[in-house]
């Protein structure tokens, strides 16, 4: 079995505080990669050909963008294409993201936003709005992926919240899953879609797609 896709932590430092995040670290500043870190996975990524696509997470990456910068020019004797997952804070400057998206168009292929209504504590939803703008004009994928537990806000509410850019962009919702903080929530709270004593419950960060 191989993999054509791969996800890379870049870092677990983030600028919020989600209390529903899958990481129990109780703590948003964590470990970033060094760049000797990073020359060894890219390396490796170099070495392993089958991988056409970098997924890069967090944390929340663009709190990096020149890591994130140094990921996209590595030298993979290849083309890769790129997706980052982030909660778009950076669409506040629309003249730096509007520099970026320009600048990387032809490799980023995916942007996955992180809304809801533990985001939206930290996150201003304009910002979001403004990279989907961006990503239209630059022929950019772009999509909104929220959690969400039985009391509290619905999917339909970021729908609302978004209006027309719903029509713009990607939704997908799913609950959220009782691990790392998200353990302090009253169990009558969660969307039981899964049965905890059959399955693994972990935080996925990315689905990986395999070539048999």
């Amino acid at each position: 079995m191989e993999y054509n896709h791969i996800a890379l932590l870049l870092t677990e430092d983030c600028n919020a505080r989600c209390k529903m995040c899958c990481d129990s670290r109780g703590t948003v500043k964590g470990h970033t990669l060094t760049i000797d870190e990073l020359n060894t996975i890219l390396r490796n990524i170099k070495d392993y050909t089958s991988i056409e696509t970098i997924g890069i997470t967090g944390g929340e990456p663009m709190l990096y963008p020149e890591l994130v910068e140094y990921i996209f020019n590595y030298d993979y004797g290849r083309k890769l294409d790129f997706t980052i997952k982030t909660n778009g804070f950076w669409g506040d400057n629309i003249y730096s993201s509007s520099k970026f998206l320009n600048k990387y168009k032809d490799i980023i292929i995916n942007i996955s936003f992180s809304y809801d209504e533990f985001h939206k504590e930290f996150i201003n939803l304009d910002n979001i709005k403004n990279i989907i703008d961006l990503c239209i004009t630059y022929k950019i994928n772009t999509d909104i992926v929220g959690c969400f537990l039985n009391d509290g806000m619905k999917p339909g509410d970021v729908l609302d919240e978004l209006g027309n850019h719903a029509y713009l962009t990607k939704f997908l919702y799913q609950p959220v899953v009782n691990t790392g903080s998200a353990k302090k929530f009253d169990d009558s709270s969660f969307i039981k879609l899964l049965d905890t004593n059959k399955h693994e419950i972990k935080c996925l960060f990315t689905v990986l797609k395999t070539i048999h």
